[in-house]
């Protein structure tokens, strides 16, 4: 295979903990480890960025920080021109990387932009964030990005890889999209070590994400409490993982069947996988959803809603554990199923087989080379 010269152009590398990171992370290791010369522009508090950018915390996400283009990292980016074979953009990004695209069309520089999630998701913000005010500006918002997006569509600057959110506001506006793969560490999230019977007695629920509105952790923690009435789930336990600006909103409905965890070490997580009998999001605006899948490697079976990306995911698979995020008994249902469910658990396992990294790293570069080859044809 021919070794390519990439250019990662990203605000979400580690220390940062979002699934956006871990993916860059990830796809970065893996593909110099396959001998690929992988350029970053990114935080420069990564030990993986080359071209270190200016950068500041940002105001929606504390976790998070916000890369900014400017002069003296443009040029170095614009020296190895020469040099690249393709650029992947991670979005959302800086709006100030648009100055670099149009240095990347006159070298037929095939520029391929994957998005965390799509524009309509902003509708998921309201009154209960601490960014409220976004809420009444969402219409706008998401014209401005779309309007963004139609100009690189129009001038074909942009090659769109989405992750499984495509939605038909998408459809209309690009002609191109494409899934790009994701992985999981199958060293750290295993099923090794379990006793499979005891785990599925276990009656513990675990949580691992960000504890802010579009999560929707008030409905999972009220869901839960009147799951906790019936004698039958009187002796279930919730696990919460993650921070967030929710967290004190949250602790109000707390009681002894609930703990809040705080952060744990993304090397301890799976502990916490291995010892429940079900993993339970109620996210409905995951462009991906991590957690899900570090459980599913763990033999952990899944809780969650209807939503266009999990059905594309997993739908198929586990039917029988997805709710109705908007009717308790669906939720309900979905718990007694995974009880005592062996079957459940082998059948996750059987899920993440073939998922690692580095398969996911390989099919990533099959769709770098097919751009590669479109952009040679057009010279």
């Amino acid at each position: 295979m021919k070794k390519l010269n990439v250019l990662f152009i990203t605000e979400y590398l580690p220390p940062q903990i979002n699934g956006i990171a871990i993916r860059c992370y990830n796809y970065i290791i893996n593909m110099r480890n396959l001998g690929h010369n992988i350029y970053v522009a990114g935080p420069d508090n990564c030990h993986l960025t080359t071209i270190p950018l200016l950068t500041f915390q940002s105001f929606f996400n504390k976790d998070n920080r916000h890369i900014i283009l400017d002069y003296y990292s443009s040029s170095k980016i614009l020296n190895l021109i020469d040099k690249i074979d393709v650029v992947h953009c991670f979005y959302p990004i800086n709006i100030s990387a648009i100055i670099l695209f149009p240095f990347f069309q006159m070298k037929k520089i095939p520029v391929i932009c994957s998005h965390h999630c799509e524009p309509s998701q902003i509708d998921f913000l309201n009154k209960k964030s601490d960014i409220e005010y976004l809420y009444y500006y969402k219409d706008e918002i998401k014209n401005f990005i779309y309007s963004y997006f139609k100009l690189f569509n129009y001038k074909e600057l942009v090659t769109l890889n989405l992750v499984p959110s495509i939605t038909k506001n998408f459809s209309k506006i690009f002609n191109y999209l494409e899934i790009i793969p994701s992985g999981i560490d199958t060293k750290l999230f295993n099923y090794n070590n379990i006793d499979f019977d005891e785990k599925s007695k276990s009656k513990i629920l675990v949580y691992v994400g960000r504890l802010s509105p579009e999560k929707n952790c008030d409905t999972m923690i009220n869901y839960f409490n009147k799951l906790i009435t019936n004698d039958e789930f009187k002796d279930y336990r919730l696990i919460i993982i993650g921070g967030g600006p929710s967290k004190k909103y949250l602790e109000n409905d707390i009681n002894k069947n609930i703990e809040f965890l705080g952060y744990v070490n993304h090397e301890d997580i799976t502990e916490y996988y291995k010892k429940a009998q079900a993993f339970v999001t109620f996210s409905t605006t995951e462009a991906f959803g991590f957690t899900l899948i570090e459980a599913l490697a763990t033999s952990t079976p899944i809780l969650y809603p209807k939503c266009t990306v999990f059905d594309s995911l997993y739908k198929k698979d586990f039917k029988e554990t997805r709710f109705n995020i908007k009717k308790y008994n669906s939720f309900e249902k979905a718990v007694a199923f995974t009880y005592c469910n062996v079957e459940l658990q082998q059948k996750a396992i059987d899920y993440c087989k073939d998922k690692d990294w580095d398969s996911a790293t390989k099919k990533l570069i099959e769709i770098y080379l097919k751009e590669i080859n479109k952009k040679k044809l057009k010279k």
